[in-house]
């Protein structure tokens, strides 16, 4: 399934969207759709260049409300 998200590539404010390939979800493991999301200080960390390991690229935002779309066995 392809869909789009919105990663940090480098330290600082701006997200750029990607498109990316997702699988089909394996055990233990659920597909959801977001419906709306928000990005929160535990994300704002990370981009501020302070954390250790400057973990770049990576998709951000843990917070959401979501519409479960498949599961796994």
């Amino acid at each position: 399934m392809r869909a789009r998200a919105g990663a940090a590539n480098t330290v600082g404010p701006i997200l750029a969207i990607h498109n990316v390939n997702l699988s089909a979800p394996k055990k233990g493991e659920f597909l959801v759709k977001k419906r709306a999301t928000g990005i929160c200080r535990g994300d704002e960390f990370p981009l501020s260049g302070a954390e250790r390991e400057n973990r770049i690229t990576i998709i951000r935002c843990h917070e959401w409300a979501s519409v479960v779309l498949e599961t796994g066995d």
